[in-house]
């Protein structure tokens, strides 16, 4: 009797254990959740809206978490040298990738996944120009560009050396710090005009593109994307490059405009 007492009170004792173990297990995540690969990526400010995209289409599928920041291709340069935790960097100037690699700051081979083109821009009630010339008129009498070290600024201020009129116009250049600060210069109508990327102005209803300049008249606009040597997960990253090669995100770039990127 006594046997089959404790028997009964050890199986009682066994199911409270169990129930309390069950209670304190943390719900199993899907297997999509479970494979998730999460990338902390570094890309210039002309890439916020088709990252953003690449977000939503990623959330749906499990296949990668993306954190992103945004801005100037030096400035995201800069901090990625100084040891910001990065796995990816995707840089709109194909000039930065060779400076981090001799900073040790890449790893791995480099790829372009898009491309770009040059505009001038106005307000969509502003002022119209349809040549470049057009811009010594007194009504364009403050001219958004982004700053010299920044990837459009450098691509503006090489067109307009090439047509001869950059020391025409620079005193009224309103210096901004990346394409974006640019574009929204021009949308809030604070410039008369300014120049950014193709893409940018495609995304900006409060902005209409004046005129494009010729691709001989700037260095190819390139975007290159690289995984970072800080990177505590390159496994990930390099598939992630080879995601942004693919189908999916290169008809995302298309979208909004992006020429494509290498052929996988």
């Amino acid at each position: 009797m006594i046997h089959a007492r404790i028997g009964r009170w050890a199986c009682a004792l066994s199911l409270l254990i169990l129930a309390a173990c069950t209670s304190c297990t943390p719900p199993q995540t899907g297997a999509a959740g479970s494979g998730t690969k999460e990338i902390t990526l570094f890309a210039a400010a002309s890439l916020t809206d088709v990252v953003n995209d690449l977000k939503t289409l990623l959330g749906q599928s499990g296949e990668f978490k993306i954190k992103a920041s945004f801005g100037a291709t030096s400035d995201l340069a800069r901090q990625i040298h100084e040891g910001a935790p990065c796995d990816v960097f995707i840089a709109a100037d194909l000039n930065w990738i060779p400076r981090l690699r001799e900073q040790q700051a890449l790893d791995g081979k480099d790829c372009i996944i898009a491309r770009n083109t040059l505009v001038c821009i106005a307000p969509a009630t502003g002022a119209t120009a349809s040549q470049l010339a057009e811009l010594r008129h007194p009504e364009f009498a403050r001219i958004a560009i982004a700053g010299e070290s920044v990837p459009a600024g450098r691509y503006a201020r090489s067109a307009l050396r090439f047509y001869g009129l950059h020391d025409d116009l620079k005193n009224r250049f309103v210096g901004q710090k990346d394409v974006r600060a640019a574009l929204r210069a021009v949308a809030a109508g604070e410039c008369e005009a300014g120049f950014v990327y193709a893409t940018d102005a495609k995304a900006e209803a409060d902005v209409r593109t004046l005129f494009t300049f010729e691709q001989k008249s700037y260095p190819p606009i390139a975007y290159a994307a690289a995984v970072c040597a800080g990177s505590k997960n390159k496994q990930a990253a390099r598939a992630f490059l080879e995601y942004l090669l693919g189908k999916q995100a290169q008809a995302a770039l298309a979208r909004r405009g992006f020429g494509p990127g290498e052929t996988p």
